[in-house]
């Protein structure tokens, strides 16, 4: 009896780009669905570099190569808890992503770099949307740029604080807290004050504006009258 098992296996490393090779090229609107993605949800990935054609040019329509979607999904639920239905804090990528009026590339991103570790894969859905995160996570991470959220500079205006550098040495030097997230414009990673951290300020200090709005009196009448701890 001849040996045949050298005709029945194979090095799947050395054929895996003959198989690629043979995968179907879909356009733009049948590669959104083989993602799990709407159409515009879709284009933005592909806006954002996330997703990129197999083939395009100036006189070509460009088409997409369904096993690069599919290895993002896989990519981005590899360590994801299972979820069996939507409840607080889980949504969507691009809702989360439209709340913080950011892009999905940047959650993404973060994900990819470890950065957000709360993944949920949404039971039975598909592709990307299955893919959740935990978008309380996803604010202190880059949530710059929520209602509970406020930068130094606002807060400090808000309070009465004219020099807001006062406000940061407050919280450098641990007088108050504050809360680090990573600016969604610049990238940078500064301090915020959450909702939490102005009610520990507001328990803990007083400013003119603030001893005015609580006393229903102006700054200037207070201030002539001795303070009393």
């Amino acid at each position: 009896m001849s040996d045949v098992s050298a005709c029945e296996v194979f090095d799947a490393v050395l054929v895996k780009p003959i198989l690629n090779d043979l995968t179907d090229l879909l356009d733009a609107k049948a590669c959104a669905v083989s993602t799990g993605a709407t159409r515009s949800q879709f284009d933005l990935l592909v806006d954002d570099g996330i997703i990129a054609p197999a083939l395009k040019g100036t006189n070509v329509k460009a088409i997409w190569n369904p096993c690069d979607g599919w290895a993002l999904i896989e990519n981005l639920l590899k360590d994801a808890v299972q979820i069996q239905q939507v409840r607080q804090p889980w949504i969507p990528i691009p809702k989360s992503a439209q709340r913080l009026k950011i892009g999905p590339d940047s959650i993404i991103k973060a994900i990819q770099d470890g950065k957000i570790t709360h993944v949920g894969n949404l039971a039975h859905f598909d592709g990307y949307a299955s893919v959740h995160v935990d978008h309380e996570e996803v604010v202190r991470v880059l949530g710059a740029a929520t209602h509970d959220a406020e930068s130094i500079e606002t807060f400090a205006k808000a309070v009465g604080i004219r020099q807001p550098s006062k406000m940061r040495r407050l919280i450098i030097n641990g007088h108050t807290p504050a809360t680090a997230m990573q600016n969604p414009k610049t990238r940078v990673e500064q301090h915020y004050l959450t909702t939490d951290d102005t009610i520990a300020f507001h328990s803990k200090f007083m400013t003119p504006r603030t001893m005015a709005e609580a006393y229903g009196r102006s700054w200037l009448w207070l201030m002539q009258r001795p303070l009393r701890p």
